[in-house]
């Protein structure tokens, strides 16, 4: 059930484990994505680099593709059923009704729908006026960036961008690099005080905003967009006769009027809008009638154990399943990465229970990468990172250009290359790899480790090298 890049992963390994087995795909899509691309001209599409590595992390796993040539690996049949949004699953019967009362039955069944972006507080992104379509992006598919990078050459010059979180943070970037030659005006709207607020320690995210504005970006934080609508303003050119007909086919002719609250009620104006929520809402409705299903109330996403399993012959992957970590606990990601691993783990053991062999458990910590090459950001992480938890960071230390000497940081310094570690009861949760990817392996084992610290600043001063001791500033956060 869903065609992302989790399903895909399934059938990889489904394959490997049982040759001939007869594979059936439910997808909600009344049409498969791009059949005729090879593997990587997707990418290609886009001219942009820097919108291609955010759509690669953060929503390859909504919205992929099937192979050019989908039985490639055996004779037996891949089956789809397509623009099939209604259904009802009977895990008894172990069998699936469409809403047109087409009924299948499986051996084993894999939930992988891509869900939903999370809407933002008041703002329902599903209505939204349709005479406003062509203007608003909600970057869910690969035809959503491939429809923003096209933009960069239109002649739209004022482009808003709603959400401070990873996604937002990128694509703000991402336009305000590509659009400098054309002189586009890039705001960037959200509800926090700066931007990344959620995620890095207090003087990070102030660190990254203060790079937003240094590149231009006109940043609106502390800022709750109420509402977008549209606006006619008359070209210069149009005579009375003919005004309606130029305004039709001229798309900068009219703008769009975006609502925000913050200290006060204010609006600005724009030719463009991107709504840019980082997280995906998991569908957990499809199993809100069945009983024995648990829906995780804290995380969201289908309770599962860790062969990938919610019941018999039942399996949940991706950023549907509420899977429990050895190291963190019961928890849910969006993560490309987990997508991927979580699939292959859940189609294994799919296939390798119809044989009676051997199931494997779901044991990856799934990271995640944020490039941001427009303020000079290149950030790996794992774990929980979360700005409400305890960090500790540190830092390779600021020198003067001329004396080479290490000078005490200010408010204006400079933040190249770190490691942040995140804290939950003095134990280590998560790590931020700061301009550091090549210290994620290293990353990796320290959360893996458990690691509990009574001195934060000693314990982990050596848990990671970035230098020798002189070179590097302790910052600590939330003590």
């Amino acid at each position: 059930m869903g065609a992302g890049t989790t399903t895909y992963a399934a059938i990889e390994a489904i394959r490997a484990v049982d040759v001939d087995a007869d594979i059936l795909i439910i997808s909600e899509q009344s049409k498969l994505p791009r059949l005729d691309l090879d593997n990587h001209e997707e990418d290609n599409l886009l001219e942009c680099d820097s919108l291609a590595d955010t759509y690669n992390e953060w929503r390859r796993h909504v919205n992929s593709r099937l192979e050019s040539e989908p039985d490639a690996y055996s004779t037996s049949p891949l089956t789809l059923l397509l623009g099939k949004s209604k259904f009802h699953i009977d895990v008894e019967d172990k069998s699936i009704t469409m809403k047109d009362g087409t009924k299948v039955t499986y051996d084993r069944c894999l939930l992988a729908s891509a869900g939903a972006p999370r809407e933002f507080y008041v703002l329902d992104s599903s209505k939204i006026s349709y005479g406003l379509r062509d203007r608003i992006n909600t970057m869910t598919t690969l035809q959503d960036f491939v429809e923003l990078d096209t933009i960069l050459g239109s002649d739209i010059d004022q482009i808003a961008v709603v959400g401070g979180g990873f996604l937002g943070t990128e694509v703000a970037c991402a336009l305000a690099t590509a659009g400098a030659a054309r002189d586009i005006q890039v705001a960037h709207v959200f509800v926090e005080n700066t931007a990344l607020q959620r995620h890095l320690p207090s003087y990070l995210s102030q660190y990254v905003t203060r790079k937003l504005i240094d590149l231009g970006i006109n940043v609106q934080s502390s800022r709750l967009v109420t509402g977008l609508e549209k606006t006619n303003v008359p070209s210069a050119n149009d005579d009375q006769g003919n005004n309606n007909n130029n305004n039709n086919n001229n798309i900068a002719s009219d703008t769009i009027t975006v609502s925000t609250m913050g200290w006060e009620q204010e609006a600005l104006t724009c030719e463009y809008v991107v709504l840019a929520s980082t997280h995906i809402k998991p569908k957990t409705d499809m199993v809100s009638h069945l009983s024995g299903i648990e829906v995780d109330s804290n995380n969201g996403g289908i309770v599962v154990n860790a062969a990938m399993e919610a019941i018999g012959g039942l399996y949940v992957a991706g950023n549907l399943a509420s899977y429990y970590d050895s190291t963190l606990g019961r928890r849910r990601v969006d993560r490309y990465e987990h997508a991927i691993n979580s699939g292959l783990v859940a189609g294994h053991n799919m296939a390798s229970s119809r044989l009676g062999s051997g199931q494997k458990m779901y044991k990856h910590s799934p990271s995640f990468r944020s490039r941001i090459p427009g303020i000079g950001v290149d950030c790996r992480a794992i774990g929980e990172i979360d700005s409400n938890l305890k960090t500790v960071g540190f830092w390779i230390a600021n020198r003067d250009e001329e004396t080479k000497e290490v000078v005490e940081r200010t408010p204006d310094s400079e933040f190249v290359r770190g490691v942040v570690y995140y804290l939950k009861n003095n134990k280590v949760v998560g790590v931020l790899m700061w301009n550091a990817g090549d210290q994620m392996k290293r990353a990796r084992e320290v959360l893996k480790s458990k690691l509990i610290v009574s001195d934060p600043a000693e314990d982990l001063h050596d848990a990671i090298l970035l230098g020798p001791s002189d070179w590097i500033d302790t910052i600590m956060s939330g003590f």
